[in-house]
């Protein structure tokens, strides 16, 4: 179970984010990159211009990666039980920038290249 302590939550609150927490290891992400850079961020999006978002509609990997338990249980810990996955954008990263933080109040997964 991935639960916030009430700390974490106030943090959010006054800060606008939390993190970063894993969600899976460096070794269970690299096949699933793979298939993201190789299949998903080379093929069209049947819903958008752009191949980087919304593909969980479209794309059963995406989806699982978005719905994954250690990213819905500490949302539901702030938001609630009820739900929706919206919206789903990759960030691409070159190789040799620097980290970022990410964008307060959202969800956004990464990839480097």
């Amino acid at each position: 179970m991935h639960k916030l302590t009430n700390q974490q939550i106030e943090t959010f609150r006054q800060q606008g984010y939390l993190g970063p927490f894993e969600a899976m290891t460096p070794d269970q992400m690299l096949p699933i990159r793979q298939q993201i850079i190789s299949e998903i961020l080379t093929s069209a999006s049947p819903f958008k211009a752009d191949s980087q978002q919304s593909r969980h509609l479209d794309c059963r990997l995406v989806f699982d990666l978005c719905s994954h338990p250690a990213i819905v249980q500490r949302m539901a810990c702030i938001y609630g039980p009820d739900l929706l996955l919206w919206r789903s954008h990759f960030l691409i990263k070159s190789q040799g920038r620097l980290k970022s933080r990410g964008t307060k109040t959202s969800t956004t997964g990464r990839l480097s290249r």
